[in-house]
């Protein structure tokens, strides 16, 4: 089965440090600021705790460009 749970941008979630308890797979949807990863940031230390994680996944978004005024973006 699968849980999924809303990010703040925050660590203000008291809930998501036991939610992670047991997690194998966790996917990441969040593009990073202007201070890098969120998600990270937030939640780096609990992540870094899994003992059961095998595996994170990213979901890319134009977010990860910033702000091209319109301008086309290649990799």
């Amino acid at each position: 089965g699968y849980e999924a749970t809303r990010f703040a941008g925050d660590a203000s979630n008291p809930e998501l440090p036991a939610l992670l308890q047991g997690t194998t797979h966790l996917l990441h949807s969040i593009p990073p600021g202007d201070a890098g990863d969120p998600v990270l940031a937030a939640y780096r230390d609990e992540i870094a705790k899994l003992g059961t994680l095998e595996w994170i996944g990213y979901l890319s978004t134009v977010g990860v460009y910033g702000d091209q005024q319109g301008n086309w973006v290649s990799e």
